[in-house]
């Protein structure tokens, strides 16, 4: 439990986070940056009710019943556009996803792809559901992660702790600062 509430904290945190980022730096649409924040933005809330083979889903259940259209609408993209571009069980299952256009605005001629793109006004909206499943994933993760301070504080320093859950050990244990890995590409 403890794992699967810490995994949907973060998770819900960077959702709102990069929509934060989309909504002050008023990142053109069709840039890039929007592309990049938005999808982002639609996987990472995503990730916690998606199975994993590394953490539990969490259940639908945790979803304020005002917000279950929106919920539906961020797993519907991730599963449609984001992750699998799938137009089976779309609405209009006709119409192509992911294709490349030549746009011209005035002067100006670029080439986009079409890609899941959240509306402005759905934003804030989409903040609030993952600041309150944020919430609710944090007050969780806090009643677990109690039962486990108590063998933290006995140890001196600053130590990595990695959750372990496996048939023979279930719990925290220290991470040799040499073992831990960040994932960089050059």
């Amino acid at each position: 439990m403890l794992k699967k509430y810490a995994h949907a904290e973060i998770c819900f945190k960077s959702c709102a986070e990069y929509l934060d980022v989309f909504l002050k730096e008023n990142v053109p649409w069709e840039s890039a940056k929007s592309r990049a924040l938005l999808t982002a933005a639609i996987i990472e809330y995503a990730k916690p009710f998606k199975k994993s083979n590394a953490v539990e889903r969490i259940d639908d259940s945790i979803i304020p019943s005002e917000y279950e259209q929106v919920h539906k609408m961020m797993i519907k993209s991730r599963d449609k556009y984001a992750a699998h571009m799938d137009k089976h069980g779309l609405d209009n299952p006709e119409r192509e996803f992911h294709r490349v256009q030549v746009i011209k605005r005035g002067a100006i001629i670029y080439i986009d792809i079409e890609s899941p793109r959240i509306k402005r006004n759905s934003i804030e909206h989409i903040m609030r559901l993952s600041t309150i499943l944020q919430e609710k994933a944090e007050y969780h993760r806090q009643k677990y992660l109690n039962k486990y301070k108590k063998k933290m504080f006995k140890c001196k320093g600053s130590i990595n702790w990695e959750l372990k859950i496996g048939d023979d050990f279930c719990g925290l244990a220290p991470i040799d600062p040499n073992q831990v890995t960040n994932i960089e590409w050059k």
